[in-house]
């Protein structure tokens, strides 16, 4: 009996110790467990808490929950764990993670446009501001400006490919002040080219000047600050025209003595100089009448000091155009030659700002 007993409970034990041995093995690896560390890691390397900081926290709250979970029921006797529960969060933890990648990504995206059209509209401003400058005289404040800016431009693009947007934001923001300060010395300095009281009256003094030149048979010369061109008519037609060099204020009208400006009026030829100190050179009656009135206008009104002479000694001269002048008028040795043997003493002299008031700098300047 005791042998037949013995063999009953054989089974039994058997049983036991299987379900023994079945409990004490781990549960298995829950695989969606792995793949939300994977997109926890590449959230991480996409910088979601930067661009998407609300859902990435929400993420993360979901992920913590998730294997807090896990690790409640692993610590559970193995077969009353419930891991089918956990797996669901996961899988939940992975839709949402793998949406917020792509919103990350979208985020990414749009930052990175919006930064590179900021770029290219500066890089449009700069562009104009070069082109300007490269045309006048006052342009070393300028230049050094823009290319304060270009240089913080090149560190915003380096930025943005790093998709480091906030250190992008900072170097455009610090680009667009050079640029920003270009523009207003720019616009103060075309100022009165951009006023339609002045454009009148160069255009008056211009039509004037032309109207003699015909009337009188006789020669006439129009002297375009901006365009840096001489024209000269004949019989009130246009004859030839010069390329020439003005003062390192050219743009802006001769008020007194050292300002270095070259002035702007109805002028005439006072005297011809074969052996100037620049070649040959025509003397103007600068400072006229006109010249001289304002002079002691501004004089008396304290805008010029008392110790300041208005100045004079402008010439139309050679010496090439190149070299800056201390407002005159400066032409190619070749230019001049011509220009002296066609002028005489009382030749009209017309300088203006300019002759063409939609010229394509003014134009620019318009645009800024």
């Amino acid at each position: 009996m005791a042998i037949v007993g013995r063999l009953r409970l054989k089974p039994v034990i058997t049983s036991i110790v299987a379900i023994i041995a079945i409990s004490c093995q781990q549960a298995p690896v829950v695989p969606e467990a792995e793949r939300a560390k994977e997109i926890e890691s590449r959230l991480w390397r996409a910088g979601a808490s930067t661009f998407a900081p609300e859902e990435y926290n929400s993420f993360y709250q979901a992920l913590r929950t998730a294997r807090i979970h896990e690790l409640n029921e692993r610590a559970r006797w193995p077969l009353w764990q419930r891991l089918k529960h956990v797996q669901e969060e996961y899988k939940q933890v992975i839709e949402d993670g793998t949406k917020l990648l792509a919103l990350v990504e979208e985020k990414k995206q749009s930052q990175a446009k919006e930064l590179r059209n900021e770029l290219s509209e500066l890089e449009g401003l700069i562009k104009k501001l070069r082109a300007i400058s490269s045309a006048i005289n006052e342009s070393r404040h300028i230049r050094e400006r823009i290319t304060r800016s270009e240089i913080l431009m090149q560190e915003a693009r380096r930025e943005i490919e790093k998709e480091e947007f906030s250190a992008a934001k900072k170097a455009l923001a610090s680009a667009r002040e050079p640029a920003s300060s270009a523009r207003r010395i720019i616009l103060s300095l075309f100022e009165r080219y951009l006023d339609e009281g002045y454009l009148r009256r160069w255009e008056k003094w211009v039509a004037e000047t032309i109207a003699e030149s015909k009337a009188k048979n006789n020669l006439a010369i129009i002297v375009d600050k901006l365009e840096k061109k001489l024209i000269v008519y004949s019989q009130g037609e246009k004859k030839e025209t010069y390329d020439v060099g003005l003062g390192r204020f050219g743009l802006a009208d001769k008020l007194h003595a050292g300002d270095e400006a070259t002035p702007e009026g109805k002028y005439k030829v006072m005297k011809k100089n074969p052996n100037s100190r620049y070649y040959k050179a025509l003397l103007l009656d600068y400072p006229n009448e006109d010249d001289r009135r304002r002079f002691q206008e501004m004089k008396k009104r304290g805008l010029i000091p008392p110790q300041i002479g208005i100045g004079g000694l402008i010439e139309i001269h050679g010496g090439g155009q190149d070299g800056l002048t201390f407002g005159c008028v400066a032409m190619e040795d070749e230019a001049m030659d011509k220009l002296y043997k066609m002028a005489e003493v009382g030749t009209p002299v017309t300088i203006v700002g300019t002759v063409n008031r939609n010229s394509a700098i003014l134009n620019w300047v318009r645009e800024l």
